[in-house]
């Protein structure tokens, strides 16, 4: 396991979309940390970069920004682990070095501040209400997941309500949940299984640490940092006397490109 911590690769995209402008860092140390959640939070990331240039600091720091945090081994292609919205960017400087700090936010501009202000007739179809919701909220939703929700509202629905809260209160009464990740909502049952669509964690496969059993059942695995791990996404744990499907409720991404971390602890239940 130890040769998969080298060849590790981080490039920080900065986005102005009301200028389509990008600048990109690559070629300097980066650390990052993210936490995805299964609650309707938005997730969260901070991010430290060495010694950019001043045109890198300068744009990060206009308004309503985006950033995109994309990894890869060696020569492969990059990834995205994360997508957000710039809350702070700021810089520390130290006797060695200048390091700018970017806090990000997944979609939580459009959380925090989007509100459905409507009144629906007879009948509504729930899944009309929804897809308003995720119109509002600018974010894509993971294909046919929208049509879970199911059912009409047969005496009308008003709303002069946070986005947030409507979709909680639809979603919550089908026996389903959500998640908003990397700016696309997932719709699942609650606790869904999915045995024909996992991923595999063993010692072979990205297990760094024996896992660890939670008070509430679950478990904390520490792996290898990679991005195929995302929120409600089914695993098989394949590891000597614990053998089964789990599902992930919460992430946390820690890496560094130069030295120390580069790992991802996963609580799955």
């Amino acid at each position: 396991m130890t040769d998969l911590y080298y060849g590790r690769n981080v490039k920080i995209r900065v986005t102005d979309p009301a200028n389509n402008e990008i600048l990109e860092v690559d070629d300097t140390r980066v650390i990052f940390e993210v936490q995805q959640t299964i609650d309707p939070f938005p997730n969260i990331g901070t991010i430290k970069i060495y010694n950019p240039s001043s045109d890198f600091s300068n744009f990060a720091n206009r308004e309503n920004m985006k950033l995109d945090i994309l990894i890869s081994y060696f020569e492969d292609k990059y990834k995205v682990l994360f997508l957000g919205d710039i809350k702070r960017a700021y810089s520390l400087n130290t006797n060695i070095d200048n390091i700018f700090v970017i806090e990000v936010g997944d979609s939580e501009k459009a959380i925090t501040t989007s509100f459905l202000n409507k009144s629906y007739t007879n009948g509504i179809k729930k899944k009309t209400i929804v897809s308003d919701c995720i119109k509002i909220l600018g974010i894509d939703v993971l294909s046919n997941t929208l049509n879970r929700v199911t059912g009409t509202y047969n005496g009308g629905f008003v709303s002069f309500n946070k986005v947030i809260d409507v979709l909680d209160i639809i979603i919550n009464s089908l026996n389903l949940e959500y998640s908003i990740q990397n700016n696309q909502m997932v719709i699942t049952e609650k606790g869904e299984i999915d045995s024909n669509n996992f991923i595999i964690i063993d010692y072979e496969n990205g297990l760094l640490k024996k896992p660890m059993r939670l008070q509430d059942g679950g478990f904390l695995l520490n792996c290898l940092l990679e991005p195929k791990y995302s929120v409600q996404k089914t695993i098989f744990l394949n590891v000597p006397d614990l053998e089964g499907y789990f599902q992930i409720r919460n992430i946390d991404f820690i890496g560094d490109n130069e030295k120390h971390k580069w790992e991802v602890n996963l609580i799955c239940q």
